[in-house]
């Protein structure tokens, strides 16, 4: 009688702890998933994050070399400009296209009363 009282409390401990195990293993289940779940999330959140950074940083690069481009053009176009600007540019085309000459003695300078 009394084994079988110390196997009935021990059958009762073995379904508790079966019983607790079981919800401990479900508890751990759902823990596992809710954790792959994050995990998975965020190696998404930083792979998009790492793409996007070096899609950017492609962006940067080009519109450097552009600018660097521009930059080199603008100065191109700069010293065109002083080119035709040039008095003995300007002189030379005045000779040679519309005939005039410089004059001989300096201009008067007529001030009105």
């Amino acid at each position: 009688m009394i084994e079988d009282f110390e196997n009935t409390e021990q059958n009762d401990f073995t379904e508790k702890d079966k019983k607790s195990s079981s919800a401990l293993f479900k508890m751990s289940r759902w823990s596992v998933f809710a954790i792959i779940t994050i995990a998975a999330s965020l190696t998404i959140f930083y792979i998009f994050n790492v793409n996007k950074v070096n899609g950017l940083l492609y962006e940067i690069r080009q519109m450097e070399k552009q600018k660097k481009s521009l930059n080199i053009s603008n100065e191109l176009l700069g010293t065109k400009i002083a080119d035709l600007e040039s008095a003995e540019r300007i002189t030379g085309i005045a000779r040679k296209k519309l005939g005039m000459e410089r004059p001989q003695t300096p201009p008067e300078i007529i001030r009105e009363k």
